[in-house]
């Protein structure tokens, strides 16, 4: 993945990417990667596709990561829409 999305992207200016393998939707995993110190976090749709992905959403906003930008990869749009926050606003589609 961490190929992937170098060869995508040729400046990343002052961002660092760090890509992690693990099970997104546990919250020690997510604590072993240490993301409460991410400026924001993309979770990819993997092989659980939608479903996996907001698995994996729940557990980052179980971390009670306030005010970082969750940024979540969905297959359908009629599950995007269902998985929008409620308690830091709408997100953009």
């Amino acid at each position: 993945m961490e190929e992937t999305l170098r060869a995508a992207i040729r400046d990343f200016r002052t961002t660092r990417l760090v890509c992690r393998r693990g099970d997104p939707s546990r919250t020690t995993d997510l604590e072993l990667v240490n993301a409460r110190e991410a400026r924001s976090i993309v979770v990819m749709s993997g092989q659980e596709g939608d479903a996996g992905a907001i698995k994996a959403s729940l557990a980052v906003l179980g971390l009670g990561l306030d005010g970082v930008p969750i940024i979540v990869e969905m297959e359908s749009a009629a599950r995007a829409d269902t998985s929008r926050p409620s308690r830091t606003g709408p997100s953009s589609p």
